[in-house]
């Protein structure tokens, strides 16, 4: 059947229009291309403990775990189509590298916002950036809007800075996490298990460091409860796992201490302190070869590891 000039012209204005949807959305789905890089922020200082930028791809991602972040918190809001694709994409990346991975949506497009829930979402995000252990990756879509008012509130000059850091119990027991850590690296664990304390519902991150600050401090079953309650509260914590690991070593059982430890590297090869736990692991069940081959692998990753080096040095054999 023949179509008429008009039906034709439609149907070719058609094709066009889907043909630049499809390689908008393929622009999106794509946020390294030449074209959106163009507008994309920078990411900050790698050493700082709280990282911000753009979304990350794979790429991204593992060199940011080689930087030492071990949490991703992202802006991203998957009520937009995109962002909501690269979402999943990000989330299973995150599993796949054992990084923890958190989404506080915040519905903006080139810095307008739009949706629900827009400070409420900042401000948990903020609250789970200070709450959390180790360094973290906090990015919303070209790292240049969200991230500055979580940034702002983190600051306490955020609109909703307020309710978070200014007053409230929460933002105290923020600042109590963030003293414990601090106390805990200098190796006064008593104190950091002090400033601990004053959390009446401890989340994952402070069971964790009670944990660590308890065993530190030389008392392993209230070490070994703290990791399991961690364990309890967030499942992909492996950290904990890694606490119970060495918990089980304290308590002689090598056979769970090689459960937990293996739980580990299974998540995260290179995980140091689980591979000197295993390397420990090995050499208890007289296995000196293979303890040795894994306290040399903790040391080509940190060569100032002077446990590992002693443990080494103390094995009596060199792969």
């Amino acid at each position: 059947m023949r179509r008429s000039p008009l039906v034709l012209a439609v149907l070719a204005a058609a094709v066009v229009l889907a043909a630049a949807g499809a390689s908008a959305y393929w622009v999106l789905m794509h946020p390294a291309n030449p074209l959106t890089s163009l507008f994309r922020g920078k990411v900050s200082e790698t050493e700082a403990r709280v990282i911000t930028g753009p979304y990350p791809m794979r790429a991204d991602l593992e060199k940011l775990r080689g930087a030492g972040v071990e949490t991703i918190v992202s802006l991203l809001d998957p009520a937009i189509p995109y962002e909501g694709a690269l979402l999943e994409i990000e989330r299973k990346d995150a599993a796949e590298l054992g990084l923890r991975f958190h989404n506080f949506p915040m519905g903006s497009i080139l810095g307008q916002r739009f949706g629900g829930g827009y400070d409420r979402n900042a401000a948990g995000a903020a609250e789970a950036i200070k709450s959390s252990t180790g360094k973290v990756y906090v990015h919303c879509y070209l790292g240049m809007h969200r991230i500055k008012v979580v940034r702002a509130l983190m600051d306490g000059s955020g609109e909703a800075s307020s309710a978070y850091l200014r007053s409230g119990e929460r933002a105290a027991e923020a600042r109590a996490l963030d003293r414990a850590q601090a106390l805990f690296e200098n190796g006064r664990f008593e104190e950091a298990l002090s400033a601990l304390s004053v959390i009446k519902k401890p989340e994952a991150p402070a069971l964790l460091l009670r944990g660590w600050s308890q065993y530190r401090a030389g008392r392993v079953a209230p070490a070994r409860e703290a990791f399991t309650a961690a364990l309890k509260a967030d499942a992909s914590l492996v950290d904990a796992r890694a606490g119970l690991g060495y918990c089980a070593l304290r308590e002689g059982d090598e056979k769970r201490a090689l459960t937990e430890f293996s739980a580990v590297l299974e998540a995260r090869p290179d995980d140091s302190s689980a591979l000197f736990g295993l390397g420990l692991t090995r050499k208890r069940q007289g296995r000196a070869q293979e303890a040795a081959a894994l306290f040399e692998r903790v040391l080509a990753k940190d060569p100032a590891n002077r446990e590992a080096r002693e443990a080494l040095d103390a094995s009596g054999s060199r792969p």
